[in-house]
């Protein structure tokens, strides 16, 4: 839950810096932002790959712990429709970059890219993504010690 707010977070206000930018959220209005705002477009296509669970960033935590426990709970349904899951957002993802950075800009706007207020709001976000990706056992200490205790009683 901590990797999903913290990556959902992230993707709302990359969503709010483009709509500053464009005055619209409708995907088929945004073409060639790799060109435009390469910088806005590079953490774009970082957090759509840290939500589909690309290994090293801390949505993949979330998403490898899930299937592992289903096949260990013999719930290999449930681990096999995990995995569909994760291919069909990956898919999703993939389609969305190609539809807003790499379609040739159907307007050739004066739009700005990441200013130093924006790059300070995201850093942080960015790299714990990337820190919990890497080295998840903090929260996963923080985690088991909440749920020893629960699953005993149970």
């Amino acid at each position: 839950m901590i990797s999903h707010g913290l990556i959902t977070g992230m993707m709302f206000m990359l969503v709010g810096l483009v709509h500053d930018r464009y005055h619209t959220r409708n995907i088929s209005e945004l073409h060639g932002l790799v060109w435009q705002i390469p910088a806005l477009s590079s953490i774009i296509i970082f957090g759509a790959l840290a939500s589909a669970g690309i290994p090293s960033l801390s949505g993949f935590i979330g998403e490898i712990q899930i299937i592992i426990g289903a096949v260990q709970a013999k719930q290999l349904v449930w681990a096999i429709a995990a995995g569909l899951g994760i291919i069909l957002t990956f898919g999703y993802y993939l389609m969305m970059i190609s539809k807003i950075n790499l379609k040739k800009p159907t307007k050739n706007l004066k739009v700005f890219d990441l200013e130093k207020r924006e790059i300070v709001m995201l850093a942080p976000l960015v790299a714990l993504i990337v820190f919990l990706g890497i080295y998840p056992q903090p929260v996963l200490k923080l985690i088991d010690s909440a749920v020893t205790p629960i699953l005993k009683i149970i």
